[in-house]
């Protein structure tokens, strides 16, 4: 039997942890190095790191925030968002 995941999803906007309002609203939660140490605190399989301003700016995802942020975590680690 296969074990069930709980993936993460981080929605980045301008280095802040955002939560999508029917995709149109965003609200801050925090920051990212927080969120990250919560849910490797509260057992999470692998955690999505989602730059949703890169696209629009046609940028790469921020990789100096990638770079802050990877220590934290201690499980697998997914970026996306932007053109690579």
């Amino acid at each position: 039997m296969l074990k069930k995941r709980i993936i993460a999803l981080l929605l980045i906007r301008e280095n802040i942890v955002v939560q999508s309002v029917n995709f149109k609203r965003y609200l801050p939660v925090g920051k990212p190095e927080i969120a990250v140490e919560a849910l490797n605190d509260w057992g999470i399989d692998e955690i999505i790191v989602l730059d949703i301003c890169a696209r629009r700016k046609s940028l790469a995802p921020n990789k100096s925030l990638i770079r802050e942020i990877a220590p934290y975590t201690m499980i697998p680690l997914t970026v996306g968002g932007g053109y690579m």
